[in-house]
């Protein structure tokens, strides 16, 4: 889930919602992410990112 200061936290996959980790790319997020061929896309207010394994 990423709120528009940009701060990104990764909940657990099940019930309870369970937070894993809290991140942050130091740059505002106003856009919805994207998902293709299992990557996550991300626009900051500068910068397109791609989240995969």
């Amino acid at each position: 889930m990423f709120e528009d200061t940009g701060r990104c936290t990764i909940f657990e996959n099940r019930p309870g919602f369970d937070v894993l980790a809290k991140n942050s790319p130091d740059e505002e997020i106003y856009t919805t992410p994207a998902v293709s061929n299992g990557q996550l896309f991300v626009r900051t207010t500068t910068a397109l990112i791609c989240i995969s394994e």
